[in-house]
């Protein structure tokens, strides 16, 4: 919260100076989960100041080099509202055209670019093909989404942008079959990326879904065995606890009392954990 709002209390000059504090206690926290907690604030504080630049830096460190479709949009959409429409429009042009992701998103951003750069033909192309998306019927839409599901189904790898993506076309079936059936590939690492799936699977009631998702974050932690994190470990086992009464079903995951017999089993040496969970 308090990096949510410091742009309304301190002035820009303080505010970059906290961003550097920032950058060294990232790079100097030997652990990566922590670490990621001082760029994520370094992301909220470049939103504020306004610079795409910074923004793009930290996304790219928050992941590794990466940028997702969001966090294109994120970029996209700060370049807009800094002035910068040029920009704005090379960022949504980097987005391949068969990714449908955030596609109303960047649609609506395209429109409002190219009335600022006063360009009626291109303004009346997007407002065209928006218009026929809209018209081509429910049925054609989701035969679409659809043919997209099957391919998200058939791959062997995991991408948290696909289970996204599914989530928000409404296939949330096709969802927890992906999250359940790639339970093994799930990178807990990607703690930010997994918690809003988390969240947004949870609101179906997917609880072995949810499961899965948790699980991946708690073996990220205790893999890394730093006890800073216990805390946050000790977060999503109670959360796993909270989860097990609801499923019926475990299809084929581990059932709640062997996957925690192994789980102690396999970690019994991490005392500060299991102190901290009782």
């Amino acid at each position: 919260m308090l990096f949510e709002k410091m742009a309304m209390y301190i002035p820009e000059q303080l505010i970059r100076s906290a961003v550097d504090k920032l950058w060294k206690l990232a790079e100097s926290d030997g652990d990566v989960y922590e670490g990621r907690h001082w760029l994520i604030g370094i992301v909220d504080l470049a939103k504020q100041l306004k610079d795409p630049t910074l923004l793009e830096e930290s996304r790219r460190a928050l992941f590794d080099g990466e940028l997702s479709t969001a966090a294109m949009v994120e970029i996209e959409k700060l370049h807009f509202e800094c002035g910068d429409s040029a920009a704005a429009l090379s960022w949504i042009e980097r987005v391949p055209k068969d990714i449908s992701f955030m596609v109303y998103e960047r649609d609506q951003l395209l429109i409002e670019i190219y009335k600022t750069l006063n360009n009626p033909e291109k303004l009346a192309e997007t407002l065209w093909r928006v218009a026929l998306l809209a018209a081509i019927g429910k049925d054609k839409r989701d035969c679409v989404i659809a043919e997209q599901a099957k391919l998200i189904l058939a791959s062997e790898e995991f991408d948290c942008a696909d289970a996204g993506f599914l989530i928000e076309m409404g296939r949330v079936d096709d969802a927890d079959r992906y999250i359940v059936k790639c339970a093994k590939e799930l990178d807990g690492d990607s703690y930010s990326h997994l918690l809003t799936m988390a969240k947004s699977i949870l609101k179906h009631d997917r609880f072995v879904a949810a499961t899965v998702i948790y699980r991946a974050l708690l073996q990220s932690i205790l893999t890394r065995a730093s006890s800073r994190t216990y805390r946050h470990g000790v977060s999503y086992l109670k959360k796993l606890d909270s989860l097990a009464p609801k499923i019926r079903d475990w299809r084929n995951i581990q059932p709640r009392a062997e996957y925690l017999t192994e789980l102690r089993q396999k970690h019994k040496r991490k005392k500060g954990f299991w102190s901290h969970y009782s």
